[in-house]
């Protein structure tokens, strides 16, 4: 968030050419954050750029269409925005590519995770035809369970 006198000055301008029912509307919204009209103009300001800036990462368009659902995500990152900076430093990597990075896991583990699978009828067929084959005799495997591992490599999976 901007700081300093320089934000200061940019929220007084805003302030003066305000019509008094805007003011009024920004004091009780202010007030109901427990805030002053300043720090509730930066963090509205913060909150917009932060928006502006995710809708252009994801191509989402910020409109009536998917307003909440970009208000909801602006105010879960907002608030975790200094760890994810922290997180992102660390990994030597810019916030927007490290929360890419992270979407990406997540959403791969996720996937790698499911247990249900929606099958068409004739892949379904082909996967109870693949169950129901006899199994099938692998004489290499039958060679490797039945030797005993060296004493090196015993001692090596020890390390």
């Amino acid at each position: 968030m901007p700081t300093g006198e320089h934000a200061d000055l940019k929220i007084r301008r805003m302030q003066l050419r305000m019509s008094s029912n805007d003011r009024a509307q920004i004091e009780e919204a202010a007030t109901a954050a427990g805030m002053s009209m300043s720090e509730w103009m930066l963090r509205a300001a913060h909150e917009q750029r932060l928006r502006e800036s995710i809708a252009a990462e994801t191509a989402v368009v910020y409109d009536a269409d998917n307003r909440d659902l970009m208000d909801d995500l602006v105010q879960r990152v907002a608030s975790r925005l200094e760890l994810f900076r922290l997180a992102a430093k660390s990994a030597h990597r810019t916030v927007a590519d490290y929360l890419s990075e992270i979407l990406m896991h997540t959403s791969e583990q996720v996937l790698a995770d499911r247990r249900h699978f929606e099958l068409d009828r004739p892949a379904w067929d082909r996967f109870l035809e693949v169950l129901d084959r006899p199994e099938r005799a692998d004489e290499s495997l039958d060679v490797l369970m039945a030797t005993q591992p060296s004493d090196e490599l015993l001692e090596r999976l020890r390390e």
